[in-house]
């Protein structure tokens, strides 16, 4: 995991010395802002998958993120952007709610948890024609405390054979997968939100259909 890091921070204080070159031309130009907003982005992400790298279990330990106020849709909207490059490159369209559900959470704990969802779709959906290649995010208020989120894809689902398994840790169908991923998801929902991340039988889209329940944050 620390020599993950290590590039990871090299990525970041790159785009922070790229921003700051664009910053010292003296010029308006619609590129160079382009750019600049692209290093920004950048470094953003790159912070935010830092905090993720931090909380990673087996390897980091477990800790409580601090809570704070924010809108859940804007939390997913940064997740997905951590994935951007690879959306746009496999033409995958993803439907995101409008709604604005304001809630208490630790953003980068919720971001684990729809990077590690969305990441999961994209390696399936690479199976499917890229013209039907689909990610659907829902999120649901259904009472003061209790707020759901639907994550559907358009891939080939997950065999009936391993549904049983895939919340195991360290159970993966995907080749030099590690099987990390939901496992870690369905703790943080659990054991921090007193929450659920379950498998649905149907859903939006044909594929794979994950609902997360957040109660009041623990």
């Amino acid at each position: 995991l620390h020599e993950g890091r290590l590039p990871l921070d090299r990525i970041i204080n790159h785009s922070i010395l790229g921003k700051e070159a664009i910053e010292a031309v003296n010029t308006e130009d619609a590129i160079l802002d382009k750019l600049r907003k692209r290093f920004e982005t950048i470094e953003l992400q790159g912070k935010n998958l830092g905090q993720i790298f931090n909380r990673i279990e087996p390897f980091a330990g477990r800790k409580k993120g601090k809570p704070a106020t924010v809108y859940l849709e804007s939390v997913i909207k940064d997740a997905v952007a951590v994935l951007e490059g690879e959306i746009e490159k496999m033409k995958v369209t993803v439907e995101m709610s409008e709604t604005e559900t304001l809630l208490r959470a630790a953003p980068h704990e919720i971001m684990q948890v729809i990077v590690n969802l969305m990441d999961n779709s994209l390696y399936w959906l690479r199976r499917e024609p890229d013209d039907g290649r689909q990610i659907k995010i829902v999120v649901n208020r259904l009472q003061e405390n209790q707020v759901t989120i639907l994550f559907s894809d358009s891939g080939p689902g997950i065999p009936h054979e391993d549904q049983d398994f895939i919340f195991d840790p360290y159970f993966s169908n995907k080749p030099n997968g590690v099987g990390l991923g939901l496992a870690v998801s369905g703790e943080i929902i659990e054991d921090f939100y007193n929450g659920k991340l379950e498998l649905l039988d149907q859903g939006p889209l044909k594929g794979a259909n994950f609902l997360i329940t957040l109660n009041k944050r623990v």
